[in-house]
């Protein structure tokens, strides 16, 4: 197809610059790859839903070739590319590393060694970058603001610079009681954290500022118009709750029949599943306000339950919410939502019949296109795409063939390629990865960099920039495209 684009140098530069050219836009099908083999045969070199990291174009994960057990190992999608980092346990032990976070382009991380005691690691991707810092084991491992905040023991809140002697004890709150600290989250430079199933707290990263705001506990906090929201649970009550991170700055919005989950900010509105006795578990929304927290519609009328939340089925583009539900019809399928009941419909029927259902699962959005996994009668459970629409939502690949489960998981997306676990039905569950076509390798800042002159995007690349359509590239693009990716309200 040959397309006429006249390209804009000018929002920011302070000139105009007009170029008209000529060029074949060619479109180049997917097509998912096994990238190594990693424990040879039909043994598995992964095994399960595993944790993973992406800093720069390598993937950072768990696997075991059947010699050294399971240990770190990176990828940047070739099979030359893919190595162990370090037998951190060595021999065929299994170090099991896992809760993989970045601070500062070095990924910390929790192994065990060989009499399972837990470590407290990091690396910078080589062998020799990767130490131990101090025998303990972090678990909920978080970033905030430039220091390391985790929990050792169930009751005890430790923070890290990255060094042996910087790994410190915040507070003990309950020493020699069962309970547990969990749920991290970073809010305002601050962390927020569950203790217990009842309690909620903060920290400013010593132990007088380490305090129990609520007397109740926060489900999926997310940050909204500048405050905390989440869904409360005490023992007599339920509610979506907005908080400015104190007690008296703590609001109730609606009370529920359970706690409300799966919070997510969809530019302007805030989307939600909560349940009601009326109506089951079901897609609300809110704006802040209790007059506008509302049902958005009754999916599975009646009281029954619409979602289920045993998948990590929820993601979101260009202003519309897409979730996995059950309208007592179809059984689970995609759906999608604008935040209004005629705009919440289901995409596609993915496999029809009530009693029957695909239940897509593993949802990851990449400019415009959900890649997900889902289950047929045809196919088993494979890796699926949908632009949005019944006719755009198809099979990636059938890559265990016939009725046989790939079970496509752990979908995690670097620069240029989606990274999955898959089994072909002759290798085991492996490491796979799929080339992402040019216009989803695109981002806000390459169209910035290349309107500031600091780096030229192709010319083949250019109507993929052009967002708006108007033959410029230009900030209205770059606005547009925040917009379709929800980085701004």
């Amino acid at each position: 197809m040959i397309i006429e684009l006249e390209r804009r140098i000018c929002p920011l530069s302070g000139f105009c610059l007009f170029l008209s050219f000529f060029f074949i836009s060619l479109v180049i099908a997917q097509e998912p790859y096994m990238v190594k083999d990693i424990w040879e045969g039909s043994s598995w070199g992964l095994d399960g839903l595993m944790d993973t990291i992406v800093i720069g174009d390598i993937l950072y994960f768990p696997a075991n070739d059947g010699i050294h057990g399971t240990e770190l190992w990176r990828s940047n999608g070739t099979a030359i590319g893919t190595w162990m980092v370090k037998d951190i346990t060595p021999g065929s032990g299994d170090s099991n590393p896992r809760s993989f976070v970045e601070m500062n382009g070095i990924i910390y991380f929790w192994a065990e060694d060989d009499k399972h005691n837990g470590q407290f690691w990091k690396t910078n991707g080589t062998a020799d970058g990767t130490t131990k810092i101090k025998d303990m084991r972090p678990s909920w491992l978080i970033n905030v603001n430039g220091t390391l905040f985790f929990t050792h023991s169930p009751t005890q809140l430790w923070k890290s610079n990255g060094t042996p002697e910087g790994t410190v004890m915040v507070i003990d709150i309950q020493p020699n009681v069962s309970n547990n600290i969990e749920y991290l989250i970073n809010f305002h430079d601050k962390l927020y954290f569950n203790y217990t199933f009842y309690r909620f707290w903060k920290s400013d990263g010593t132990k007088e500022g380490t305090v129990e705001i609520l007397n109740g506990g926060a489900n999926d906090p997310v940050e909204y118009k500048n405050e905390l929201y989440f869904g409360y649970r005490s023992s007599d009550m339920y509610a979506l709750a907005r908080s400015d991170g104190t007690t008296e700055g703590t609001v109730f919005l609606k009370t529920f029949h359970s706690a409300p989950q799966q919070l997510i900010r969809v530019r302007d509105t805030l989307f939600f599943m909560a349940s009601t006795a009326e109506q089951g578990t079901e897609l609300w929304k809110t704006d802040g306000t209790p007059e506008g927290t509302v049902l958005i519609k009754d999916i599975y009328p009646g009281s029954y339950y619409s979602y289920d939340a045993s998948y990590h089925n929820i993601t979101k583009w260009n202003g519309n919410l897409y979730f996995t539900a059950n309208d007592g019809t179809n059984g689970y399928e995609l759906w999608k939502s604008d935040g209004t009941e005629q705009g919440t419909i289901m995409v596609k029927d993915i496999q029809p019949g009530w009693r029957d259902s695909s239940r897509p699962g593993s949802m990851i959005v990449i400019n415009g296109i959900i890649y997900f996994s889902a289950a047929t009668y045809d196919y088993g459970r494979e890796l699926w795409q949908s632009d949005g629409t019944e006719e755009g939502t198809h099979i990636v690949k059938d890559i265990n063939p016939g009725v046989s489960y790939a079970a496509p998981i752990s979908l995690t997306l670097s620069p240029k390629k989606l990274f999955f676990y898959a089994d072909d039905g002759t290798h085991g569950e492996e490491l796979w990865a799929m080339d992402l076509l040019p216009a989803q390798q695109i981002t806000p800042q390459h169209i910035i960099d290349h309107i500031l002159n600091r780096k030229e995007l192709p010319p083949e690349l250019l109507p993929y920039a052009d967002k708006n359509d108007d033959g410029c590239v230009d900030i209205a693009d770059v606005i547009l495209f925040a917009k379709m990716l929800d980085l701004y309200e």
